[in-house]
C-alpha cells in the first residue's frame, strides 16, 4: 500500500508541474515579447541607397538590401552616406558574417576576420548583429564597407540601420523576441521536468521514462537558444553560439532514443543500439574534423543533417509498425506528441522552402511543447495505470492468502476432528454456523471470515488430548 500512495504521490506531483509549466509559459512569453514602449522610444532609421562596386570595378545603386551568388566568390565595396540627424548614443547596425572593413568619413571603424578575431576552430559558423557606434560628428558623411567573399549566403548590402542601444533591442525583440520567448520557456518546462522526474525516481524508487525525454528537449531547446539571433546580443558572445549549435543538435538523438526505446519496452533495442552508434560516430567523426580545421561543420551539415534525417526516419517507422499491431496503445500519448512535433517541423520546413527568410522556428518549438506535455501526460498516464495494477496485484495477493489461511485452517480442523470419529466434520459445521449468524448480524465479509475460522478452531484444545481419551467408552 506504501508503493501504492507514492504512485498516487507522484501522478499529483506531475499535474502540478504541468500547470506551473502552462501558467510559466504564458507570463514569459508576455514578458519577454512586450516592448511596446521601446519601440515609440527608439526611432531606427534605415539607410536606404547603397552604391554597389564589384571586383572588376562595375558598380550599381541598390536598395535598403542586395544578394549577388558572386560574393560566394569576389569581393565588393558597398557606399552611402549616413543620414544628418545622428544623435548622441547611437549606433550603426547591420547583420554579417564575412570578412569585413568598415569605414565612416574615412575612418576605419570596425574590422572583423572570421577566424583571427574569433579563436574558435573554424571561424564563426553563423550571422550575428555588429554595432558600431556612431556620433553627432558622424553625420551626413560617407560610410563605405568592403565586404570580402563569403561562403554562405550571398548578402552584399545587408539592411543597415541607425538607432540607439535601446532601439536595438526593440528591433531584435520585434524579430526574434517571441521565438526566443517560446524556447526559454521550453527551456525552462524541460528542467522543471527533469527535476522533477529525478526526484520522484530517487525518493519514491519510481521508474520516470520522462526523464530521458526531459533530456532531449531540453538538448533541443540548448540548440535553439544557441542558433537564434538574439542569444549573442543579450549574452554579448558573438562567435561561439554557431559552433555549439552544431554540437547541440548532433547530440540531440541520444537521449531521445533511450527514451523511446523504454516506452516501446525495447521491442526494436538492437535497431536503436545501431542508431545510437552511427549518432555517436557523426558527433565524434565531425567534431574531431571541425576542430582540427580538416573540414568545417558548415561544409559537413549536409551530412549531419543527413544522419539525423535517417535516424529520426528508422524511428518514425517503428512507431508505424506499433501502429499497425496494436502496440502503440502502450504509449499512445507519446505517439500522438510525436505525431504533432512532426507536422510542426513540417510546417516549418515548408515555410523555409517558400521563404528562407523567415527562420523563426516558431512551428517547431509549438511542436516541441505538445511532445512535452504529451510525454508528461503519459507518464502520468503510466504511473495511474501501475497504481491500478498495484492494487490489482495487492488484492489479489490478499484473496489467495485468506483463502491458503482457510485451507491450512480446515486442514487442522480436520486433523482435529479425525481425532474424535464422533465429532467428525463438528468444527466445520460450527464455523458455517456461526458465518452465517454473523451474516444474518450485518457483520462485515471480513468478520464473517474471522468468525468462521475461530469456528474451525474451537475444539483446537483436543490437540493435546490422548485420542485414547476421546475415544475411551467411558466418556
Amino acid at each position: 500500500m506504501t508503493k501504492g500512495r507514492t504512485t498516487i504521490q507522484s501522478g499529483l506531483i506531475l499535474k502540478i508541474v504541468f500547470f506551473c509549466v502552462f501558467a510559466l509559459s504564458i507570463i514569459l512569453s508576455v514578458y519577454l515579447t512586450d516592448t511596446s514602449n521601446s519601440r515609440t522610444e527608439n526611432k531606427i532609421e534605415y539607410i536606404e541607397s547603397w552604391t554597389v562596386t564589384d571586383a572588376s570595378g562595375k558598380s550599381i545603386t541598390t536598395g535598403r538590401s542586395y544578394t549577388d551568388e558572386r560574393a560566394l566568390a569576389e569581393d565588393f565595396t558597398i557606399v552611402s552616406r549616413l543620414p544628418d540627424d545622428i544623435g548622441p548614443g547611437q549606433v550603426l547596425c547591420f547583420q554579417n558574417r564575412s570578412n569585413i572593413q568598415v569605414f565612416i568619413n574615412g575612418e576605419l571603424r570596425k574590422s572583423f576576420d572570421r577566424v583571427k578575431d574569433t579563436g574558435v576552430p573554424g571561424g564563426s559558423i553563423k550571422e550575428f548583429y555588429i554595432t558600431i557606434p556612431v556620433s553627432p560628428d558622424d553625420a551626413g558623411t560617407e560610410l563605405k564597407m568592403i565586404r570580402y567573399h563569403t561562403d554562405w549566403n550571398p548578402v552584399v548590402v545587408p539592411e543597415t540601420f541607425i538607432t540607439t542601444e535601446n532601439g536595438v533591442y526593440s528591433y531584435m525583440t520585434s524579430m526574434y523576441g517571441l521565438p526566443f520567448a517560446m524556447t526559454i520557456v521550453l527551456f525552462v518546462a524541460s528542467i522543471l521536468v527533469l527535476i522533477v522526474a529525478v526526484f520522484i525516481c530517487i525518493w519514491n524508487k519510481l521508474n520516470m521514462d520522462m526523464m530521458y525525454a526531459a533530456i532531449g528537449i531540453l538538448n533541443v531547446s540548448c540548440w535553439l537558444i544557441a542558433v537564434s539571433q538574439f542569444t549573442p546580443f543579450v549574452s554579448g558572445i558573438y562567435y561561439v553560439d554557431g559552433l555549439i549549435g552544431f554540437l547541440f543538435s548532433m547530440m540531440m538523438p541520444f537521449p531521445l532514443l533511450i527514451y523511446v526505446d523504454l516506452i516501446q519496452k525495447k521491442r526494436y533495442h538492437r535497431l536503436y543500439v545501431i542508431l545510437f552508434a552511427i549518432t555517436l560516430v557523426n558527433f565524434i567523426l565531425w567534431s574531431a574534423l571541425h576542430f582540427t580545421g580538416i573540414y568545417s561543420f558548415q561544409n559537413a551539415i549536409g551530412y549531419i543533417d543527413s544522419v539525423l534525417a535517417a535516424v529520426s526516419l528508422c524511428v518514425s517507422i517503428t512507431f508505424i509498425h506499433d501502429i499497425r499491431s496494436g502496440q502503440v496503445k502502450t504509449y499512445l500519448y507519446t505517439a500522438v506528441g510525436f505525431l504533432t512535433f512532426v507536422v510542426f517541423s513540417l510546417v516549418e520546413i515548408i515555410t523555409l522552402l517558400f521563404n528562407q527568410n523567415d527562420s523563426s522556428m516558431i512551428s517547431m518549438i509549438i511542436g516541441l511543447m505538445s511532445l512535452l506535455i504529451m510525454v508528461v501526460i503519459q507518464q502520468i498516464s503510466d504511473t495511474v495505470r501501475e497504481k491500478t495494477s498495484l492494487e490489482l496485484e495487492l488484492y489479489n495477493k490478499s484473496i489467495e492468502n485468506e483463502q491458503m489461511l482457510i485451507h491450512i485452517v480446515q486442514t487442522l480442523a480436520g486433523t482435529i476432528d479425525a481425532k474424535d470419529t464422533y465429532t467428525k466434520g463438528h468444527s466445520g459445521r460450527v464455523a458455517s454456523y456461526a458465518k452465517e449468524i454473523a451474516r444474518r448480524y450485518g457483520y462485515s465479509e471480513a468478520a464473517q471470515n474471522d468468525i468462521y475460522i475461530m469456528g474451525l478452531l474451537h475444539d483446537i484444545g483436543k490437540i493435546g488430548i490422548p485420542v485414547q481419551l476421546l475415544t475411551s467408552r467411558a466418556n
